[in-house]
């Protein structure tokens, strides 16, 4: 059967096309098939010299479709963290307030988490790196 989390020559699944180009039905289509994993990050190409490690989320917003990263954002729970600050100056200035309150919460569990992990690691005074937040 087909797998929609399989990667082309260039490193892409067809989420990732969509999300480049602005697909934004074809996303949606995608997404709701339940088979998408909205998270998973480019593979490196060195055919096509792209580079990994680039979410959906991600490439749509280096590519400006800033509507189809605020479909994966809001819709289907990808993580913005790493783009968060374009994406909060887009809604703001675009004045999407509603955006700009759920972009907002979504910062604050990325702060929380870090200030746990970091919590974890230093405050017994062992400075290694051990555990991750989930």
């Amino acid at each position: 059967s087909w797998n929609p989390n399989q990667y082309d020559n260039s490193g892409y699944t067809p989420l990732h096309c969509c999300a480049e180009k602005g697909y934004n039905e074809t996303i949606r289509l995608l997404c709701e098939s339940g088979r998408v994993d909205v998270e998973l990050p480019t593979q490196n190409s060195f055919i096509f010299l792209t580079t990994g490690n680039r979410t959906p989320v991600g490439i749509a917003i280096e590519e400006k479709k800033f509507s189809s990263a605020r479909l994966l954002v809001e819709n289907y729970d990808a993580s913005p963290y790493e783009y968060l600050l374009i994406l909060l100056i887009n809604a703001l200035q675009k004045q999407d307030a509603d955006y700009v309150q759920l972009l907002l919460q979504k910062s604050i569990v990325v702060n929380l988490r870090a200030s746990l992990f970091f919590l974890q690691n230093f405050a017994s005074g062992n400075p290694t790196l051990t555990t991750s937040i989930e």
